[in-house]
């Protein structure tokens, strides 16, 4: 009787392995974009958190809009929104209120890896208006928000 053995050849463990890599090639951008994408619509969530205390306050403050006092902004690239959690942060948000008080803009600027989503820097205003910075310009993109 002949005893057959029982293994893969080193051509198949080769082939096996190729086959994997591939599909890790393939796999690897799209989970990139997955997370710049959970990233912004985290940051998308933190600017409509923001606006709607700024909007309580322009209610309690009688037709003006000032900066509640549990934002604070935290330093370079950290976000001042109450949605952040213990991970790094990846949008810096700006809250710019006019000097009138009759206005604001909420701007999210991208930090570090999070620069390189397409969208990058998100902004949203009083009146509601959602835009992303492309070319040096504001424009509208809803697939951003």
């Amino acid at each position: 009787m002949k005893n057959k053995n029982q293994g893969i050849t080193l051509i198949e463990l080769l082939i096996v392995v190729a086959i994997i890599a591939l599909l890790a090639t393939q796999a690897y951008p799209i989970y990139q974009r997955y997370i710049y994408r959970t990233h912004r619509q985290t940051a998308s969530a933190d600017l409509m958190a923001i606006q709607q205390m700024l909007t309580q306050q322009y209610h309690l403050n009688n037709g003006s809009y000032t900066l509640p006092k549990n934002l604070k902004p935290k330093g370079n690239c950290q976000t001042v929104s109450p949605n952040t959690s213990g991970t790094p942060p990846r949008y810096r948000i700006q809250i710019e209120i006019t000097e009138n008080k009759q206005a604001y803009t909420l701007t999210a600027i991208p930090c570090a890896n999070q620069r390189k989503d397409h969208c990058g820097t998100l902004r949203l205003d009083s009146n509601g208006f959602k835009s992303v910075l492309q070319s040096g310009t504001f424009i509208a993109n809803g697939q951003c928000f």
